[in-house]
């Protein structure tokens, strides 16, 4: 191998290696914007309000890293409306119904 083609293929490597952290970098803000609100008290991280729909949110959980321990459905007292929580990875919990994140309540 010469020496211009071991430069050629180093700098490839280089070059998908900085993509890979490009497209990488907002998830990984998005996952710790989820656990910080978390944490915190509980609130809407905006990856998760700007979607849709229930799948799409469990979605964008799952290429985010969160693992899904169970689903359970919580009714609302003063409207009766049926939100669909999921509890993850980490003791958060999502309503998958409007993107809210909070840690899980010690049993």
């Amino acid at each position: 191998m010469s020496e211009r083609d071991f430069m050629a293929k180093v700098l490839a490597e280089w070059a998908a290696q900085k993509a890979k952290r490009e497209e990488d970098w907002p998830k990984a803000l998005d996952k710790l914007h989820i656990t910080f609100e978390a944490s915190h008290g509980g609130g809407y991280p905006k990856c998760l309000v700007v979607r849709d729909s229930e799948e799409e949110r469990l979605r964008y959980l799952w290429e985010l890293g969160f693992g899904v321990r169970r689903h359970f459905y919580f009714e609302e007292t003063y409207d009766t409306r049926e939100e669909h929580w999921v509890e993850l990875s980490g003791g958060i919990v999502c309503s998958l119904s409007s993107g809210w994140v909070c840690d899980k309540a010690p049993l």
